[in-house]
């Protein structure tokens, strides 16, 4: 089991946007590193940060931040398909040890949305993963022309929080396009 970012980050992260109070760019820096150094736990791979951050406070009842991520291109990053089964990504090879390289870039964003019920706003932290062929360039497609790998970080049933996947899903809007 992952451990799980400082509770005091995370109890944070679930009432931003709903308090008084708007959090400090040093609060959200905090949160924002918290929840990578959790995916970089979930998924067992090392990445690269980039320091341009987009952090947009200037509604203090609708934060918003997005950040990019991408595999270390100085390591072989070979991900093997029992890999891509555990996280919840499946691509239906029977074969659960074989290896392939590939790069990857993804996206973490998160923002307010409305509640399952629609009674109130509540923050969403979601990251769009991109995987590429080494030297290609090109984005890895499913045969069913899904490209995107997505994560989510949410409370589970015993109200922890923590990432899961989503699984593959189109680009619906070619917002993604290569």
């Amino acid at each position: 089991m992952n451990k799980s970012m400082h509770s005091e980050l995370e109890t944070k992260l679930w009432k931003a946007g709903q308090e008084e109070q708007e959090y400090s760019k040093k609060i959200w820096l905090k949160i924002i590193d918290a929840l990578l150094d959790d995916f970089q736990e979930f998924i067992g791979y090392k990445f690269e940060r980039n320091t341009d951050i987009c952090l947009s406070l200037e509604q203090p009842h609708f934060p918003e931040f997005s950040i990019w991520i991408d595999s270390y291109k100085q390591e072989n990053c070979s991900l093997t398909t029992k890999w891509l089964t555990k996280i919840g990504a499946d691509i239906g090879i029977k074969n659960e040890n074989l290896h392939f390289p590939i790069e990857w870039s993804a996206v973490m964003s998160g923002h307010m949305i409305p509640s399952k019920d629609y009674s109130m706003e509540v923050f969403e932290v979601v990251l769009y993963m991109f995987i590429y062929r080494p030297n290609e360039k090109k984005r890895l497609h499913l045969k069913n022309n899904e490209s995107i790998i997505v994560f989510v970080f949410e409370k589970n049933i015993d109200k922890k929080s923590q990432w899961g996947c989503t699984g593959w899903h189109p680009d619906y809007y070619g917002e993604w396009e290569d």
